[in-house]
């Protein structure tokens, strides 16, 4: 489709071609491609936590015990959170899909307008000219020419009207997929070596672990872990919750996503059905597969989902971890150090070669003067 227009309104959505062609009159074959409308993944992700999150800035968490609260709630666990300012982030656990069109309806293009003031608009300095030549009889309607002096302009040829196509569409469902991510649900760092650091270690203690226990119950005491199977051996510092706190915050995110509804002037959107199944095998319980489905279709169903979760983390010893980390910063530091003296001395020899060259050009312009 040729679009000869920039003021057309499209839905969002994915292009597939087809096995249909159509064939023009100079024996040109092209392929049909067909559309289908998406709600976005960002779309998703905001109006599941919609409740949770109904307004966004920064300056609603200045403060830090506001913050901490914040963060110990359950909507920011789940959905993930990244202070620039104060250096602290945690990923999201959910991962998210944009929902895809399903069914077969169809989009059309419908003229709409859009009202906007009516006077004199701001414009540029080049319009003006032109502005200023729409001159007709009307007493009440006032404006500048291009040298300054009062003329009549014509205000209905200067309203701020706007005539746009927009794509639209009737019943329509979608369909998309997500994971729960207990890898990352589970833990949360108090250390910058891995650059996912939740929370300093006094903040952890001071401000968020008494409001964090108050959401999801008593947590333990930071400690040393490593990652199961991992081949990076550097021990971090951080608290890993138990399979009940898993459990709830798991449950708690199904109960959003169930309620998950949407309503525009236009029209709305609403969650019909949850599908889940349970990856014990990851070679064979996969996304694709039509067998272990389980149909969430209220609070009952829910509060039956349950599992034992795989650990991911396996503890290390204080003293041996402290070490380790020890030796690890003390060559970062010693990196650092070097990499300062490497900048240095390379800032050294320019600032020498300039001063060099000036000296050489002193002595030569010297040599030039005693001749004269």
């Amino acid at each position: 489709m040729r679009i000869q227009y920039d003021n057309i309104l499209f839905l969002k959505g994915n292009w597939y071609k087809t096995d249909r062609f159509v064939t023009y009159k100079d024996g040109r074959t092209v392929p049909i491609y067909e559309k289908k409308i998406c709600l976005s993944m960002d779309f998703m992700r905001h109006n599941i936590f919609q409740n949770d999150f109904p307004y966004q800035s920064p300056n609603l968490y200045a403060y830090l015990d506001y913050y901490f609260h914040m963060r110990a709630q359950v909507g920011s666990i789940l959905r993930g959170e990244m202070s620039t300012d104060l250096g602290f982030k945690k990923k999201s656990s959910i991962s998210i899909t944009p929902a895809e069109q399903t069914n077969n309806a169809v989009a059309t293009f419908e003229f709409c307008s859009r009202s906007g003031s009516r006077g004199i608009p701001k414009v540029e300095e080049k319009e003006k000219e032109e502005l200023a030549e729409d001159v007709v009889d009307d007493e009440d309607a006032e404006g500048k020419d291009a040298e300054g002096k009062d003329v009549a302009v014509n205000k209905e040829a200067l309203a701020d009207n706007s005539v746009f196509q927009r794509e639209t569409v009737g019943r329509i469902t979608y369909s998309g997929k997500g994971a729960v991510d207990f890898f990352e649900m589970c833990f949360l760092s108090l250390s910058e070596h891995y650059d996912r650091l939740s929370s300093d270690i006094d903040s952890f203690n001071n401000l968020f672990r008494p409001k964090l226990e108050k959401t999801i119950g008593s947590v333990s005491d930071p400690k040393y872990y490593i990652i199961k199977n991992s081949a990076i051996l550097t021990p971090e510092l951080g608290v890993v919750l138990n399979n009940d706190q898993i459990l709830f915050l798991t449950r708690e995110f199904f109960k959003r996503l169930l309620r998950f509804r949407v309503t525009k002037a236009g029209g709305y959107v609403e969650m019909t059905g949850v599908r889940i199944k349970y990856v014990v095998n990851p070679l064979k319980d996969r996304m694709n597969s039509d067998d272990g489905w389980i149909d969430l279709k209220g609070i009952d169903d829910i509060m039956d989902i349950n599992f034992q979760c795989e650990q991911f983390y396996e503890e290390r010893d204080d003293e041996e971890a402290k070490g380790i980390i020890a030796i690890m910063d003390a060559e970062v530091a010693r990196k650092n150090d070097e990499k300062r003296k490497n900048k240095k001395d390379k800032k050294d020899k320019i600032e020498a070669a300039k001063a060099a060259k000036a000296t050489k050009a002193t002595s030569k312009n010297t040599r030039k003067d005693e001749r004269i």
